[in-house]
């Protein structure tokens, strides 16, 4: 491996191991053993403090009506090392300094010499806790801001890793929390039951024995979307079940009347107007006072948004955080499905002529740009049944599933037509070279690999922006 290619799998190596720091982190928080929210909270700033490398930090709540930050907790250092005489808990944003500007411009803000003078600065009262560097983050909910995480004197400067990092992190995090305040809510049924049954987000129905609806909350009617608990009322369960899942449905509230199963179970629903939703379920046998089962209570929570977050977590494995390309490890994964199962695999290499220039002249940003620009390129070109991902850095990786030497020499002639003809903005014209190879039998994916950076090593000596074949095998090539 050349200094170029080392410098690649550095680079991929590193993301990866950033996505699975972040998720490593989000799984120890939710399993972490909380009493409160509080807990929670205080827990999950230690471990974004701890990601980020910084050594102090906080979270505030933002109400956006009243234009209002109600601080939630500050890092144990900060107690430690604040000498404020007065310290407030409540702060309206017209107060606030650069710390507010997360809110203002909503969008995260980095200052990595806070001793720099700065308009936006209203300065720290007496005692406050030294800051050499800050990032602070807002967290949405449903396109509004309920929150802001604010980092501090890390000992290098903050970056866009450290933004992503948080962004994800605290956006996984304030949705459990929003779970977390529904099951405390729960935990106070017996006592607070009418409460909860007017106030209570998660839907609540009763049936009978049989399945027929004789009670729902104005919660359910509107998860469903319907206009009256009457429209409901008197219909089998069933009928509000993806067709899907009625198996699971019918197995599963058999199995919970007959005492051998307890807990939620997540199935797919359908609204009013055939629109679908994911739901978790938890019901239990209601049961009158000579324990006589009369009935079933269904407490539906709508999970649609945490099987979407569920979703974006497993891509954050595989994927690539910038062009959302398959990531070298998945690839990895694929390339050794297909050498199984395919009759014919071609593997492409393409790699972006004189990217370093772009970079060294432009600035990384525009770098970015260009990146995310040819990957779109490339997902319009391939065919449906081709596999894209970025190896690592400007290189990038296409797997031709059932297609042989010149089948994918003759896409990768296309691909490099397309990319010739784009016109990047702020940039020009930029090229890209391509090294194609089939996999032969008898020969591993690294010898196919290594035939396709060899003939893309040969694009390059040969002028750059043309496709190349290497046809000896990676062994002789060795000798």
């Amino acid at each position: 491996m050349n200094k170029k290619d080392a410098q690649n799998a550095a680079t991929a190596s590193d993301c990866n191991k950033d996505s699975e720091e972040r998720l490593r982190r989000l799984v120890d928080i939710l399993q972490h053993p909380s009493e409160s929210i509080q807990e929670f909270l205080d827990y999950a700033l230690k471990q974004a403090i701890e990601l980020t490398e910084s050594q102090i930090g906080y979270i505030y709540h933002y109400h956006e009506d009243r234009k209002e930050f109600v601080l939630n907790t500050w890092s144990v250092e900060v107690m430690k090392d604040c000498k404020v005489e007065k310290q407030e808990t409540t702060y309206k944003l017209d107060k606030t300094g650069i710390w507010g500007e997360a809110v203002r411009q909503r969008r995260p803000i980095v200052i990595n010499d806070y001793q720099e003078r700065n308009p936006l600065k209203k300065g720290c009262p007496k005692g406050h806790v030294p800051l050499t560097n800050f990032l602070t983050v807002p967290i949405f909910k449903n396109k509004k801001i309920v929150g802001v995480v604010g980092l501090a004197n890390k000992e290098t400067d903050y970056d866009e890793s450290d933004i992503l990092n948080i962004t994800l992190l605290m956006k996984a995090v304030w949705t459990v929390t929003e779970s977390k305040k529904v099951e405390e809510a729960l935990r106070s049924s017996e006592e607070k039951l009418k409460t909860i049954i007017e106030t209570s987000p998660d839907g609540i129905a009763i049936s009978s024995m049989d399945g027929m609806v004789e009670f729902v909350t104005a919660q359910s009617v509107a998860m469903w979307g319907y206009d009256s608990p009457d429209e409901m009322i008197g219909r089998n369960i069933l009928e509000f079940v993806h067709e899907s899942y009625h198996e699971k449905a019918i197995y599963f509230m058999t199995e919970m009347i007959n005492g051998h199963l307890t807990g939620a179970a997540e199935y797919l629903m359908v609204k009013k107007d055939g629109s679908l939703f994911y739901c978790e379920t938890n019901a239990n046998v209601l049961k009158d006072k000579n324990k006589n089962a009369i009935g079933v209570l269904h407490i539906e929570r709508d999970i649609t948004e945490r099987k979407k977050l569920e979703e974006e977590l497993k891509d954050l494995a595989i994927k690539d955080q910038l062009t959302g390309l398959y990531n070298r490890r998945k690839i990895d994964q694929v390339l050794m499905k297909e050498k199984d199962e395919a009759d014919y695999l071609a593997v492409i290499m393409a790699d972006i002529d004189m990217f370093k220039l772009v970079n060294d002249e432009y600035g990384h940003l525009v770098g970015d740009q260009v990146l995310m620009e040819i990957a779109a390129i490339l997902t319009k070109g391939i065919r449906k049944t081709d596999i894209l991902g970025r190896w690592g850095g400007e290189e990038f990786i296409i797997i031709c599933t059932d297609t042989d030497l010149e089948g994918a020499t003759v896409l990768a002639e296309k691909l490099r037509e397309l990319v010739a003809a784009h016109y990047f903005n702020g940039v020009g014209k930029k090229t890209c070279s391509f090294g194609v190879a089939q996999l032969r039998k008898d020969e591993t994916i690294d010898e196919l690999l290594l035939r396709s950076d060899l003939a893309l090593y040969r694009a390059k000596e040969r002028g750059r922006n043309r496709v190349e074949q290497e046809i000896c095998r990676a062994n002789t090539i060795k000798k």
